[in-house]
């Protein structure tokens, strides 16, 4: 599903683009909103709207057309395109797990070590910048 929602993404940014490259005889932009009834309000439900909205949000600032959001996420989708099948849901989760009981002991056994190539990091900035 990840390769082929790539691909739909790609697709739908390369017309966005497009659209928004091409000079239009009318300069006025046009305002897109996006409304909810109540039956869609009653359907969807209070824990869904939220995120809904906030995905409607942001694939308008995504696909928009404007070229430097389209340098910026075009390659994710084409690599997400490329190698979209190898991120399954059995993987994800897995790694999640993983991840989970692994990334907090690696730190409470590093947490001093990180620390302290993190102080160095700072100074080392610090004599760069003055």
């Amino acid at each position: 599903p990840i390769k082929i929602l790539c691909h739909f993404g790609v697709v739908t940014l390369v017309l966005a683009f497009f659209k928004d490259s091409i000079p239009q005889r009318q300069n006025t932009e046009q305002v897109r909103s996006f409304q909810f009834t109540e039956e869609d309000v009653l359907w969807v439900g209070r824990a869904v709207l939220p995120i809904a909205n906030s995905l409607i949000s942001m694939s308008r600032v995504i696909f928009s057309g404007d070229p430097s959001m389209t340098l910026k996420v075009f390659p994710v989708l084409l690599f997400g395109a490329k190698y979209g099948h190898l991120f399954t849901v059995w993987r994800l989760l897995a790694t999640g797990f993983f991840g989970c009981f692994t990334l907090p002991r690696l730190y409470s056994c590093y947490s001093s070590h990180i620390h302290e190539k993190g102080r160095q990091l700072v100074q080392f900035t610090a004599e760069i910048t003055f």
